[in-house]
């Protein structure tokens, strides 16, 4: 498409989808109430306790009263919402809508909201880390064809396609793997999803070094194939690490600046390297030849394993601070659940 209509046609066509999923997403998708899937989750794992915690005795005649601990009323063993006769004796304790339980905030300025989301220690570092990352992930992926083209024989079309089957299928083989390992090791200990990550994109430092170096085509295919698939590890794993340190009452706030913020990064990839070291290594060496664009395109993109790397290390560092963040997010959720929000008018 680029070489038949121009490289503009290519963007604007693929902005086709996008505009025919977010129209999908508000007609089709209702935003769920601020704070209920925190509510259920907690209210899930405490019947699992309770459950875990009663005498064999019990469970073989049947009984059904469980220890004292916070618990749910519900028809069945774990119903959430439906009012019925109680497993669970719980008399003493007040009954609670839980659709309608958390609490409201009245509108906060932009700035405030800003302040408040990036109070939180781990998510600054988070958000940077992802800059860092989104830094090389667009600057590589939105230079990639013109890196084939200028360093290897390969021919716009060619460069294209293999950019996007080699590339894509790295990213999806990597959200799968990603998902799986960070869910698998957050069981043990939530931080693992940030030490996934910052492994993952450590991986990513060596490869593209040796993506930049490696002489031959399928080489390079390779490390570039290892590249996405490892920045997508990191992503998936970021992300819900994201949401464990964001309390129900700031994550929409939260998402939305380090949204903004991520996508500044992304926008600065491609300006990274060909705007400013391409540039820079070009007019150095006397101008737009075929060796100095070669080399300029191979500098530029050699050179987003300093985000890379320095992406990593911060990674590393919001691990100490992760867990505690984790638990006063995960507080408010307890809080708010034993008061009722205020209704919306």
């Amino acid at each position: 498409m680029a070489e038949q209509y121009g490289w503009r046609a290519s963007f604007l066509v693929l902005g086709v989808p996008a505009l025919l999923m977010a129209l999908a997403t508000f007609l089709l998708f209702r935003e769920p109430r601020r704070g209920l899937a925190d509510e259920m989750t907690r209210l899930a794992s405490e019947i699992e306790s309770d459950t875990q915690n009663m005498t064999p005795n019990a469970l073989e005649n049947g009984e059904t009263k469980q220890p004292e601990g916070p618990g749910i009323s519900g028809p069945g063993d774990i119903s959430l919402v439906n009012e019925a006769a109680s497993v669970l004796d719980r008399s003493s304790e007040p009954s609670i809508d839980i659709t309608d339980s958390a609490p409201i905030f009245t509108f906060k300025g932009i700035g405030k909201q800003f302040k408040e989301v990036l109070s939180i220690r781990t998510l600054r570092l988070l958000i940077i880390a992802q800059m860092l990352l989104f830094i090389a992930f667009a600057g590589l992926f939105a230079t990639a064809v013109t890196y084939f083209t200028r360093t290897t024989s390969l021919s716009l079309a060619n460069a294209g396609a293999i950019t996007g089957a080699i590339g894509g299928a790295g990213l999806v083989l990597g959200a799968f793997l990603g998902a799986a390992i960070g869910d698998a090791l957050a069981k043990k200990k939530q931080s693992y999803r940030i030490t996934i990550s910052a492994l993952a994109l450590g991986i990513s430092v060596p490869c593209l070094f040796f993506f930049v170096l490696a002489p031959e085509v399928p080489v390079k295919i390779g490390f570039f194939f290892v590249i996405n698939l490892c920045n997508i590890i990191a992503l998936a794993n970021l992300g819900a690490a994201t949401a464990d340190v964001l309390p129900a009452s700031r994550r929409g706030s939260g998402f939305a600046v380090s949204q903004l913020l991520i996508t500044l990064g992304s926008a600065f990839g491609a300006f990274f390297v060909q705007g400013i070291v391409s540039q820079i290594v070009v007019s150095a060496l006397g101008g737009e030849t075929e060796r100095t664009l070669r080399l300029g395109i191979s500098i530029g993109v050699g050179s987003l394993l300093i985000p890379l790397l320095i992406g990593s290390l911060l990674l590393l560092k919001a691990r100490s601070s992760y867990d505690q963040d984790a638990a006063a997010a995960r507080a408010e959720a307890k809080d708010g659940f034993a008061t009722p929000s205020a209704p919306i008018h």
